[in-house]
């Protein structure tokens, strides 16, 4: 199973956890992207991100969390503790371009101070070993970290994980096709 390598808690966010309650849905966030078998293949940039995302998403969608398909945070689950009810948003970047942080980060913003939407937040990264072995361009944990002291984003009650595969096969996991050229009309040579 895949293994938290790394954790990092900003602005509060400890306090924010146990003051609110939120241990519970942090560590269903962390049984969700740990409890499954990860198995890569040990060479750089051979594994597909998009089916690991898809494996996490998936579990998220099984144990109720609210998916947020356009404009917002990925995942979302409150719980009600006497009449109050509080938040946590998670979004998981294991696939895709390692700016989508920059995004990641401003939903968050929007989410806790302008809408109130949400009282903690959750990104999850691949390690930065587990990134050197998935697709180019990967959001690496170190990066991550990065990126959110360079955009001054330590303001906010971020938790900041990173997940490492349980071990190495001989296949690599597959990388999804793109639709990339898809509608595009062939371009024609002729021969005179």
């Amino acid at each position: 199973m895949p293994k938290i390598v790394a954790r990092e808690l900003f602005d509060g966010a400890s306090f924010k956890i146990d003051r609110l309650g939120l241990r519970p849905l942090i560590d269903e966030i962390e049984d969700i992207v740990c409890g499954f078998p990860l198995h890569v293949l040990n060479q750089p940039q051979s594994n597909g991100g998009a089916v690991l995302r898809e494996m996490i998403d998936a579990r998220f969608k099984k144990r109720n969390w609210a998916q947020n398909k356009i404009g917002g945070i990925d995942w979302l689950k409150c719980k009600q503790i006497n009449g109050t009810r509080v938040c946590v948003g998670c979004e998981i970047q294991v696939s895709g371009r390692s700016e989508l942080i920059y995004r990641d980060l401003s939903h968050f913003r929007r989410s806790i101070i302008a809408d109130g939407q949400i009282d903690l937040a959750v990104e999850v990264t691949a390690s930065d070993s587990l990134a050197k072995l998935l697709t180019d361009r990967l959001l690496s944990h170190s990066y991550a970290l990065q990126i959110i002291k360079e955009t001054r984003s330590e303001d906010l009650p971020i938790v900041l994980i990173a997940i490492e595969h349980d071990g190495f096969s001989e296949k690599p996991l597959p990388k999804k096709k793109t639709n990339r050229g898809k509608g595009k009309a062939k371009r024609r040579t002729s021969s005179k």
